[in-house]
């Protein structure tokens, strides 16, 4: 007879776990790595509900991007999901506003979904000043099968050091649950700063 006590427990999900094991690492890197990541993949592959999740899981900031988002909306938002109820001032002020309410909190990460839009309309760098300001992570999640210019546009915030995550792909609507490593057709990386090359003695 089939059990349905656990109705209300999520499904486990291999993008979500994807989802949850970059949010784990960008939490809990060195406080000397940069702290911007992209999580990305085609739609209804499951980025906006490994999210959602995530947010709930970690009391991420979560934000949500349109085709008609601009850099003050984006900052109100920031700024309302983490406590200011009436965001007031110039773009300036409300951004040095926010790596301010984020340095607060640096293990309390800040999820941009939807992000490709600001991608495509090019102040996506905004992302990069505040987590490099703030010291927090900040994850951007974006559409595309494979980096698309909008998701490259991200990565380049923070060239060649910002973790990037791609989902899984599925062969079936329900993905079993697994380690993003130990998954064929799963691709996850860091970007890490390279020491220094040294010249040998002449």
């Amino acid at each position: 007879m089939a059990d349905y006590t656990n109705v209300n427990r999520a499904a486990p999900l291999r993008n979500v776990a994807a989802f949850s094991t970059l949010l784990t690492k960008m939490v809990e890197r060195d406080g000397e790595l940069p702290g911007l990541a992209c999580f990305y993949g085609p739609s209804g592959w499951g980025k906006t509900k490994s999210a959602v999740y995530g947010a709930n899981r970690y009391r991420a900031t979560y934000v949500e991007c349109g085709q008609f988002t601009t850099a003050r909306s984006l900052l109100e938002n920031i700024l309302i999901e983490r406590g200011n109820r009436s965001p007031r001032g110039s773009i300036e002020q409300m951004k040095t506003k926010a790596v301010e309410m984020i340095a607060a909190e640096p293990h309390r990460p800040l999820i941009v979904d939807e992000a490709h839009w600001i991608a495509q309309k090019r102040f996506v760098d905004l992302l990069r000043e505040i987590s490099d300001k703030s010291g927090g992570c900040i994850t951007a999640c974006s559409n595309g099968s494979r980096p698309s210019p909008a998701t490259r546009r991200i990565s380049r915030c923070s060239p060649r050091r910002a973790a990037r995550t791609s989902p899984s792909r599925r062969t079936s609507p329900q993905p079993s649950c697994s380690a993003p490593r130990a998954t064929p057709g799963a691709s996850s990386s860091i970007w890490k700063r390279r020491p220094a090359s040294r010249s040998s003695p002449a």
